[in-house]
């Protein structure tokens, strides 16, 4: 296992988890941003205005840690590179009294082993390890792809339009 592959499953999970949870996601990045300490990157909603929005928020803040344990890394690996992830999740579970952080990790977890999220994971770290940078237009029809709800044919059309524009 690659530290590259590793930060490909965990933005990957957060992106997943955006979509899952109904959040406008931006673009996902695993180049590596020394400056700010980071391996990689999912920009994304996160203006919380009630307590349901920061649930949702705080399981889009953990899936990254999520999606490596559910794909087999082990808690250990899953840990690292996580600081701003929990605190940001800490945060939110302290301000909207969320609960605990081990049944917010746990809950997690939980979704990201669903397997959907594992094909959608799966699916988008591969894109990511290939582009290293994928905007939401381009992960959201990933995601639909592997849902099964996007055809090869569609696939193919949205990205030769892609092409087209210059994307």
């Amino acid at each position: 296992m690659t530290s590259n592959y590793k930060t490909a499953i965990h933005e990957a999970g957060h992106c997943v988890a955006q979509a899952r949870c109904a959040l406008q996601g931006g673009w996902t990045s695993i180049i590596p941003d020394p400056e700010n300490n980071l391996g990689g990157y999912c920009e994304g909603e996160s203006s919380v205005d009630s307590r349901h929005e920061a649930l949702r928020v705080t399981m889009v803040c953990l899936a990254g840690y999520a999606a490596v344990v559910a794909s087999g890394m082990g808690e250990a690996v899953a840990l690292e590179g996580t600081g701003d992830d929990f605190e940001n999740a800490a945060y939110l579970a302290l301000d909207w009294n969320l609960g605990t952080r081990q049944r917010l990790k746990s809950n997690a977890v939980e979704m990201m082993r669903q397997p959907e999220n594992v094909r959608a994971v799966a699916l988008v770290a591969e894109h990511l390890l290939i582009h290293r940078r994928l905007d939401a237009d381009y992960t959201d029809v990933l995601i639909s792809v592997s849902d099964g709800e996007t055809t090869q044919g569609e696939w193919d059309e949205f990205l030769m339009l892609r092409k087209l524009r210059g994307a």
